[in-house]
């Protein structure tokens, strides 16, 4: 009997369903965009299996311009626990980044795990970048911007590469381009990008973002450029060292330029000054090995 045939026949699965994880942390809110006046209404929802234990202490979402009230709050089982807290988020006109949400679970051997929720993002009154069709994590930046800033940081690494690049021929008449490590390059480009005169926070943020993503692509081999923030912090677990500093470094630096870029919350020379010093510890700490010449003897 053919693999077709069988398939068609309804024949046993060959795959088996994924078990659920054994802690979640999820968030939704009920619509992106709401009236001016209006409330959000964010629905947060914890889970755990048999033998783990949530610290649900300071849930409660913090939004910079928002006044936050607990609606509703109810554990119940399924499959598994659950919690199920329901929160009105009111304030005035603007576009909002909803920050993740993190708990702490104690599993039944003593060991230690903590969940993050995906971040949100949403509009109170008319006009801002979000859509109930698309997720505004995936939107350009609001339209009064210019967009060629996005590409400020691809730019200027290409740039920097070029320039490096002429520079390390061997020979004037030899064409022989060497590499350029892609922690040389994503530092100068970023020297370059603080350099430049006239950018606001703005720009430097989406040029950092972009040029980081770049970078942790090339070493890391993660889609960090067609990813959202969440998604490649959720896909460096595992891929950056052991220490939890690079994890956390990555994070911040992924967090505060999408607070810049799409919330416009944020900026300043103090933040800017705590990223550069994030990014080189980042690279510092997942720069590739330089690789040895063969010695001949």
């Amino acid at each position: 009997m053919s693999w077709a045939l069988l398939l068609a026949c309804g024949g046993p699965s060959l795959v088996e369903p994924l078990a659920p994880p054994r802690t979640a942390v999820e968030s939704a809110l009920a619509s992106k965009r709401v009236a001016e006046g209006e409330a959000l209404e964010l629905t947060v929802r914890v889970s755990w299996a048999e033998g783990w234990a949530p610290d649900l202490s300071g849930l409660a979402p913090v939004v910079d311009g928002l006044e936050v009230r607990l609606v509703e709050e109810r554990t119940f089982d399924e499959e598994r626990a659950v919690s199920l807290q329901t929160w009105s988020l009111e304030g005035p006109p603007g576009s909002y980044l909803l920050p993740p949400l993190e708990v702490s679970f104690l599993g039944p051997a003593g060991e230690e795990r903590t969940e993050s929720s995906a971040p949100l993002y949403a509009d109170i009154g008319e006009g801002g970048p979000t859509s109930e069709l698309q997720p505004m994590a995936l939107a350009p930046p609001p339209p009064d911007h210019p967009w060629w800033p996005w590409a400020l940081g691809a730019a200027a690494l290409a740039g920097v590469v070029a320039v490096v690049v002429l520079r390390r021929r061997r020979d004037p008449e030899e064409a022989v381009e060497e590499p350029v490590p892609a922690d040389e390059a994503a530092l100068a480009a970023w020297d370059e990008l603080r350099a430049r005169p006239g950018l606001d926070d703005h720009a430097l943020a989406l040029g950092l973002s972009r040029l980081f993503r770049v970078y942790v692509e090339a070493v890391l081999g993660v889609p960090a450029t067609t990813a959202t923030g969440f998604e490649i912090i959720a896909a460096l677990e595992g891929r950056l060292p052991g220490d939890v500093d690079a994890r956390q470094r990555s994070r911040r630096l992924l967090q505060a330029t999408d607070l810049i870029k799409f919330a416009r919350k944020g900026g300043g020379q103090e933040l800017f000054e705590g990223l550069d010093r994030d990014l080189r510890a980042v690279i510092a700490a997942t720069r590739p090995e330089p690789e040895l010449e063969p010695e001949f003897t």
